[in-house]
């Protein structure tokens, strides 16, 4: 597990997980082919994800108990 405030690291490996939203997923853009995006239903205001705005595909959703499951590529 690699804990840091720059993505720099993340080229050195093919399989990553990144957890956050905003600005780490526009920034991640130029390094992330798949995304697995988790919704919750308790989502609160202004927190909302629109793959379309990011030309997004999805690809395969799932239920993981309450939360949405989506792979967006």
């Amino acid at each position: 597990v690699i804990i840091s405030s720059s993505l720099d690291a993340i080229k050195e490996y093919k399989f990553i997980m990144i957890e956050g939203v905003g600005n780490m997923f526009d920034e991640s853009r130029k390094y992330v082919d798949f995304y697995l995006n988790i919704v919750n239903p308790n989502i609160k205001e202004g927190s909302r994800f629109d793959s379309k705005s990011h030309k997004l595909k999805p690809i395969h959703t799932a239920m993981a108990g309450d939360d949405i499951a989506i792979w967006l590529k």
